[in-house]
């Protein structure tokens, strides 16, 4: 009995393009990018949530004061990448990381760059650094590189 072969087909579907909403939170926090600073949301009960969300993931009340934090933090977790997401081998590893911004008591993820990746370590403080042309998408932020001295 022989293996059966499997060719792959390729693309066969057209491109798509679309755009849809990410609701209010969410357009708040994209446009705030646009202007290099970071919104979260304070809930009454003093959490805030970055990036902002309706409900506090504490008490599940409805959050909506809108905050601004500082685009400095803390790097709370982080993985190493050596593949992309096709499986192919990076010719340098990228880190990935959990960043709780000064003033949030949440993360949010990004790209960390300056930090060796076989000696990155959590509790490293970062600073967020922004695209050369920043928009109002989660591309104005380049990445995180670590705070000086």
């Amino acid at each position: 009995m022989s293996a059966k072969k499997y060719v792959p087909i390729g693309n066969i579907l057209p491109p798509m393009p679309c755009s849809w909403s990410v609701g209010p939170y969410m357009e708040r926090f994209y446009q705030d990018l646009g202007e290099k600073k970071f919104t979260g949301v304070k809930c009454k009960c003093g959490r805030v949530s970055v990036p902002p969300r309706k409900l506090c993931p504490a008490c599940g009340k409805v959050m909506e004061k809108f905050v601004v934090v500082k685009p400095t933090g803390e790097l709370v977790n982080f993985t190493v990448a050596y593949q992309n997401v096709a499986g192919q081998r990076r010719k340098t590893p990228v880190i990935i990381g959990l960043v709780k911004l000064a003033g949030a008591d949440t993360a949010l993820i990004g790209e960390v760059r300056g930090l060796d990746p076989a000696a990155v370590k959590t509790g490293i403080k970062v600073k967020a650094v922004w695209a050369d042309k920043p928009g109002n998408t989660v591309e104005s932020l380049s990445h995180f590189a670590p705070v000086e001295g």
